[in-house]
């Protein structure tokens, strides 16, 4: 079967790839970059998909961030994607599919390639000895599930060693902190020396060793932006996970305090990232996205506005970074317009200047809503236009969400129930399940959603139907209120997601 193309990056992004002074490789035209080989997993769909970053500014949002994305057909269990409009290093993930959308896992996730490389990707294990774990897991010592042939190829050789080392090391620390004993209550300040002083080289161990066993092999930018990226993804763990440890309990000042001395104290020993140039530092997703992972935290401790403190972590284009992923990721802000518009101010990269120009038109209030057209649960099709001269309330959800239960629970069954008989407001709930069977499944349980509300799925699409992409709908639950005449009224996350008391004080006011 011919292979599907669809160009999701525009000429105006290539040009400003082109643009960019600060690059990886030398510059290059008109080297086609080529990744082919075979799959024999026979839980492999016969779909595969290929979407590639060449500015991969927001992990958590990288659906909605311009990339090239082709599909084809498995022969055989073979592909070939053949890339023609790379310019620098880019991520690129391999998936398989169901329809034209992402199913499962990716087979290759965020790996690094370069213009001109020809890769050739097998699944048959390179030679290595099983090890048996002390959590009794058996563990393949330089294996690999997939093989990595070509031009190139000695960088994701790279890529996969230091994820596989990452996984065994997970299933170290797991098995030290089986052996912990741990209050029931263990303060925030404890949480943040554990993690330092052994979370943190438990996870990164052997990362020195397989990094210096390639570095011969692999063009010296190339190999520090692989270093740099995976030192500056065990960065964002720490960062995260004390950011989940605060934003998971409401501690009393005093802890806060304390935990705020250790915080100060242990940040500048997390040195792995010291001599990093700012090329690479530029070209990594996770180093830009713990930043605003850690402005969110240093907002709880410090009580300062998270923007604000972001704008002061670094200058020049790496501000640029830091702050477009800031605003992509939160664009459920209230004043994101606001934000928005500031940044435009000092912002410079025509490729982030699109995307926070992007936000600003398609989050507006007054913009007009995509008038989808979704199924519900017996295949009969409704459109946002069915329901013009009503308020519509739109709550965004997939099953297995617990936030989206707990929402439910706390606030919108309350609510519905509050307007039970009012004409005048209809309740919609969108299910982002790929699988039909699923999301009925979900709906018989009671626990996501009601029958008081017209309940429609994504019809298999998941997450990238128009809707979501439209709306930038990535966290869920992700509740949106349109307006009678079909545009968007209210999409902000902190003024939706409350108590049932606020919420329907807010709609009375639309009514």
């Amino acid at each position: 079967m011919k292979t599907l193309n669809i160009f999701l990056i525009t000429l105006f992004t290539l040009a400003a790839a082109n643009a960019q002074p600060k690059r990886i490789i030398k510059p290059v035209k008109n080297l086609q970059t080529i990744i082919q080989g075979h799959i024999s997993s026979k839980n492999f769909t016969d779909s595969i998909m290929i979407r590639v970053w060449p500015d991969l500014v927001s992990y958590r949002k990288k659906d909605f961030i311009p990339r090239i994305f082709k599909l084809q057909k498995l022969k055989n269990g073979n592909f070939k994607f053949a890339i023609d409009s790379l310019s620098d290093v880019a991520y690129f993930s391999i998936s398989q599919t169901e329809g034209a959308y992402v199913a499962g896992d990716p087979f290759l996730n965020e790996f690094l390639i370069s213009p001109g490389d020809s890769i050739n990707i097998s699944e048959n294990p390179r030679p290595g000895a099983e090890i048996k774990l002390e959590s009794g897991k058996i563990w393949c010592l330089n294996c690999s599930k997939v093989q990595f042939t070509g031009k190139g190829s000695a960088s994701l050789r790279l890529q996969w060693d230091l994820k596989e080392a990452y996984r065994k090391n997970q299933d170290s620390l797991q098995v030290y902190q089986s052996k912990l004993t741990v209050p029931t209550y263990e303060p925030i300040e404890a949480i943040i020396r554990r993690r330092f002083n052994t979370d943190i080289p438990i996870l990164s161990s052997g990362y020195s060793k397989i990094l210096n066993s390639y570095k011969k092999q692999i063009e010296p930018e190339l190999f520090e932006l692989i270093k740099t990226n995976i030192y500056a993804e065990r960065y964002f763990e720490f960062i995260s996970n004390i950011a989940a440890s605060v934003g998971l309990r409401e501690p009393k000042q005093p802890e806060i305090d304390s935990a705020i001395i250790a915080y100060e104290e242990v940040l500048p020993k997390i040195n792995f990232l010291k001599g990093s140039s700012q090329k690479a530092l530029l070209h990594t997703t996770w180093y830009s996205y713990a930043l605003v992972v850690r402005s969110a935290l240093e907002q709880r401790f410090y009580k300062k506005d998270a923007y604000s403190l972001l704008k002061q972590y670094e200058t020049g284009p790496m501000r640029e970074r830091i702050v477009t992923n800031f605003l992509i990721d939160y664009n459920r802000k209230s004043n994101i317009d606001s934000l928005a518009n500031d940044a435009l101010t000092f912002v410079n990269k025509p490729f982030y200047r699109s995307i926070l120009q992007s936000i600003v038109l398609e989050q507006k209030i007054g913009t007009q809503a995509y008038n989808f057209e979704l199924p519900d649960k017996d295949g009969r099709l409704v459109k946002l236009s069915d329901f013009k001269g009503k308020l519509v309330f739109i709550d965004f959800y997939f099953t297995g969400c617990g936030g989206c239960s707990e929402y439910f629970k706390r606030t919108l069954s309350k609510v519905e129930d509050h307007y039970k008989g009012n004409d005048k407001i209809k309740f919609l709930t969108v299910c982002i399940d790929v699988e039909k069977a699923k999301w009925i499944k979900g709906l018989k349980q009671g626990i996501y959603t009601s029958e008081m509300a017209t309940n429609l799925y994504t019809a298999g699409m998941g997450s990238q139907h128009p809707i979501t992409q439209q709306l930038k709908v990535i966290s869920y639950p992700n509740p949106i209120v349109i307006d009678k005449e079909g545009k968007i009224l209210n999409n902000s996350y902190d003024q939706l997601n409350v108590g049932p008391n606020d919420l329907i004080s807010l709609l009375d006011k639309y009514l």
